[in-house]
């Protein structure tokens, strides 16, 4: 035995004992210390992109800076991680997860929304994870077998055994990176002339263009420095007493509080509600909207220029409610989740100052976009929400419409037994909301014929135009309830957004409604415009509004309707006229024949307005531009 022992011994060595971890030598360390950030970068990089072959075009059309400087940040971030926990493997699967998580969202967001993820939407976790819960988008199958292949590449350090450092190199290694790392944030990142300089434009002004040249990690962390909001540099309370004095506020153009009309007034919000006639290439067995053509006969009616689209409701219903532009906030930002923290000026707390009931309704969790928590800082004095809808009729995945507005009519009659004041109610509806490839409705109302749609995308494009016959009958039904009522009422209704239909706007882009490859702007008008109408019971006469901007739907309903309105948007109402429509991606001058004054006259009063938000949103309210009490003095005067 000893003697084949001794026979064996001398091969023995070219063979490592298999319980034993192999030793990695400090090249190979090396190597993948420097390699795999790099691999990382490139995969966060390829996942953004159709293919290789769209990696290497934005490499030589925008992105060889921007990889590079994407490279450096993830190989510093590996680094950091590596000098606190000292261990290869566990930092390869660290870096693997957070990069390739930000990575994947960015992709799941924008195919769903079109998109990209932004630095703000971390606040938005459960509305995140509710929508996704409902839709599915594919992920191709080579970025599958890359991710995989990623995640084993991650495990193979724990195979081996590594050099060790000692904790003085490690504190060294940390220290430096720490300062390399911040240095990089401040004097490149969130540095606008280093940038310029390096070729990379901040874009922040169409996000999806952004993210396009800038790279993913690029232009995310660029977005960081926006979840701040700068003070602008002339603000202060002489520069806006300076600018309140240029517009004319006269006591003699406010209306006297006896003859103040004080009617009942109802906002509904209608889920992803547009004019699906509107598509080209598709026709209906029958008017999908009859109650709201009808209204655009008899009443007032116009669209609606929003800055969502497929989601952010919340932003839309901001607009509406405070008269604020979300333009001038940081792109992709939710006014609700990030900056509402106090009592804020907003239209159901100037009506309720004006002697409102103000009720908000929302057949959803009171939870969404955090109006739980909103609603009572903005004026509203009770909000219902799906929990108060027991036993309810359920079409598609949601509560009904026509439940929804029940219940409106329900509240009402429950404060008219307990007070004659008049009321105020938001109602913001949630049975059309996406997705609409899993519908389930017994039947159609109203059948869509699209030929060039897939069975499948014309099976979602009908489930759709289903939830906007409900929407519209559900309107009707509120109508037929107020037309016997004998106290003034006003019933406004409205679209958040347009419907997310097919990834990446596909069924739009099939019929051709938007163009295929980079939106125009005569897209962007398309995609972001949704239908408004207005009804009376006591003064209905036909007016068609035209485009409006959706901060100033609000204003114009009071100026409408013969009531006095706050400073602030008697300031926009007034100029509404000299300036063009502009959401947060473009502003439209198609059909304006000076369009440069008016762009001029546009941007002139888009930085005075900006002022007045800032102060009433995070300033010192030097204005008192919403303030009831100073009106209410001007019109005793």
């Amino acid at each position: 035995m000893n003697r084949l022992k001794k026979t064996l011994l001398p091969i023995k060595q070219f063979f490592p004992d298999p319980t034993l971890p192999t030793q990695l030598s400090r090249t190979h360390f090396f190597s993948w210390f420097f390699l795999f950030p790099l691999f990382i970068a490139f995969f966060v990089e390829l996942i953004q992109r159709d293919n290789f072959l769209g990696f290497f075009a934005w490499q030589n059309d925008y992105g060889l800076t921007s990889f590079y400087l994407s490279y450096l940040i993830v190989l510093l971030t590996f680094a950091l991680i590596y000098a606190l926990t000292s261990r290869l493997g566990t930092t390869s699967l660290l870096i693997v997860i957070f990069y390739m998580g930000l990575g994947l969202i960015n992709f799941f967001k924008f195919n769903l929304r079109g998109e990209p993820f932004l630095p703000w939407d971390v606040f938005l976790k459960n509305e995140a994870l509710n929508v996704l819960s409902d839709i599915e988008v594919n992920l191709p199958t080579t970025f599958v077998g890359l991710l995989i292949l990623l995640l084993l590449l991650s495990l193979m350090p724990f195979l081996v055994k590594e050099p060790r450092f000692s904790i003085k190199s490690r504190i060294i290694l940390f220290a430096s990176c720490g300062i390399l790392l911040g240095s990089c944030f401040s004097q490149v990142i969130f540095n606008q002339d280093t940038l310029t300089s390096l070729g990379i434009e901040d874009l922040r002004w169409n996000q999806t263009i952004n993210y396009d040249h800038n790279g993913f990690l690029i232009a995310f962390m660029n977005n960081m420095k926006y979840i701040m909001i700068d003070k602008p540099e002339d603000y202060n309370a002489e520069t806006i007493e300076a600018l309140l004095s240029e517009f004319d506020f006269q006591a003699n153009t406010l209306v006297d509080s006896n003859a103040l009309q004080t009617p009942n007034i109802i906002f509904i919000m209608s889920e992803s509600f547009f004019d699906p006639t509107q598509l080209p290439n598709v026709s209906f067995s029958a008017d999908p909207l009859p109650t709201v053509n009808q209204i655009r006969q008899e009443g007032v009616s116009g669209n609606l220029l929003v800055s969502e689209f497929g989601g952010g409701t919340a932003n839309t219903e901001f607009e509406v409610l405070t008269g604020h532009k979300t333009s001038f906030l940081p792109s992709g930002s939710m006014a609700y989740q990030q900056y509402i923290k106090e009592e804020t000026a907003a239209l159901p707390a100037y009506l309720k100052n004006d002697g409102y009931t103000t009720m908000a309704v929302h057949s959803y969790e009171k939870w969404f976009w955090n109006r739980n928590d909103v609603y009572p800082l903005i004026g509203f004095d009770s909000f219902d929400a799906d929990i108060d809808f027991p036993d309810s009729e359920y079409r598609g995945n949601y509560i009904s419409d026509q439940v929804a507005v029940e219940k409106v009519v329900t509240n009402f009659e429950n404060h008219r037994a307990q007070s004659s004041d008049p009321a105020f109610c938001f109602l913001v509806t949630m049975q059309n909301h996406g997705s609409y490839d899993n519908k389930n409705f017994p039947a159609f109302d109203v059948t869509v014929d699209a030929p060039d749609l897939s069975s499948q995308n014309q099976l979602l494009l009908q489930n759709y135009v289903q939830g906007v016959y409900d929407a519209d009958a559900a309107l009707g039904q509120l109508i037929d309830y107020f037309k016997s009522n004998q106290e003034p009422t006003i019933i406004v209704m409205f679209g958040d957004h347009l419907p997310t239909l097919g990834e990446d706007y596909e069924i739009y882009r099939q019929l051709g409604f938007a163009s295929e490859g980079q939106l125009t702007d005569a897209d962007y008008n398309n995609l972001y415009t949704t239908p408004f109408v207005i009804w009376n019971n006591y003064d209905l006469s036909p007016s068609n509004w035209g485009t409006l901007d959706a901060n100033l739907l609000g204003a114009a309903v009071l100026e409408d309707a013969q009531m006095n309105l706050p400073l602030y948007w008697k300031i926009l109402l007034e100029q509404r006229d000299s300036r063009a429509n502009q959401n947060k991606f473009a502003l439209f001058t198609a059909d304006i024949i000076d369009a440069d004054r008016v762009i001029a006259e546009t941007n002139a009063f888009n930085a005075k307005h900006w002022l007045l938000e800032y102060d009433l949103l995070f300033g010192n309210g030097y204005s008192n531009a919403f303030d009831h009490d100073i009106l209410q003095t001007a019109i005793d005067q």
